[in-house]
């Protein structure tokens, strides 16, 4: 967090310049930086020119008459549009994570569940159910997934059974869901429902049930499909300079 609180030129100078040896800048025209977003492109131009380093433009990429930013992704995850916002990120909208032990009560209704550790500062969508994929990950490789199958999601306080307890748990389609001291990877690939309190146990599984089904048809669907590829990207590219070499 400290690195978004240091002024504009000291944030060029001290990070990118001495730490990075930064070479190189790719920025779209609306990229700010430093403290309070203080920098502009016309600084990091002129930062450029005294600290030796080059900078160079690109357009922001726009989406539906929109630029596509972090903002505007993460305005649809608050508000559960996963689909929407793994479209403009080119994939599906992803996390990792190790699982942790759970209270087995999805086991006891009959849908066991990976319960996972989420750290606060994860941006998670909005609570509710989703279908999506999971898989273990492949050694420290966060883009490879063993096997990805089918999984309902859950995200949020599971009122009927927990209470007031924040959580993310999964149930993989049709598994038993043993990932003990693994870590796995999540997409969420569509928004199925929001949280309810339902009136019994029963009612709840019945709809666990239901949840499960459209699970199954959402991942058959979507492996049909093709998210929007990007060529051009918003985001700001540093270039570096390590051990000689260019990276």
């Amino acid at each position: 967090g400290e690195i978004y609180r240091i002024e504009p030129e000291q944030f060029v100078r001290e990070v990118l310049v001495r730490q990075c040896r930064v070479i190189h800048v790719t920025a779209s025209k609306t990229h700010r930086f430093g403290h309070r977003g203080r920098g502009d492109l016309r600084q990091l131009r002129q930062l450029g020119a005294r600290y030796g380093f080059g900078v160079e433009t690109v357009s922001p990429l726009t989406v539906g008459g929109e630029r596509v930013s972090s903002t505007r992704i993460r305005n649809l995850l608050f508000e559960g549009r996963v689909h929407e916002a793994g479209a403009l990120l080119g994939r599906p909208y992803a996390i990792y994570s190790p699982v942790v032990p759970g209270a087995g009560r999805g086991t006891k209704l009959g849908f066991p569940t990976a319960n996972l550790q989420i750290p606060p500062e994860k941006v998670l969508p909005r609570d509710g159910v989703y279908a999506g994929l999971c898989g273990k990950v492949r050694g420290s490789d966060y883009e490879a997934i063993e096997d990805p199958l089918p999984a309902a999601i859950n995200v949020g306080l599971a009122p009927t059974v927990r209470g007031d307890e924040r959580i993310v748990e999964v149930h993989v389609v049709g598994q038993q869901c043993d990932f003990e001291n693994a870590s796995i990877k999540i997409e969420f690939l569509r928004w199925l429902r929001g949280e309810q309190k339902f009136e019994s146990v029963d009612a709840l599984v019945a709809q666990i049930g239901r949840d499960v089904e459209r699970t199954a048809d959402v991942v058959e669907e979507f492996q049909d499909e093709k998210l929007q590829a990007f060529e051009q990207f918003c985001a700001t590219d540093y270039v570096v300079r390590r051990g000689g070499h260019d990276s």
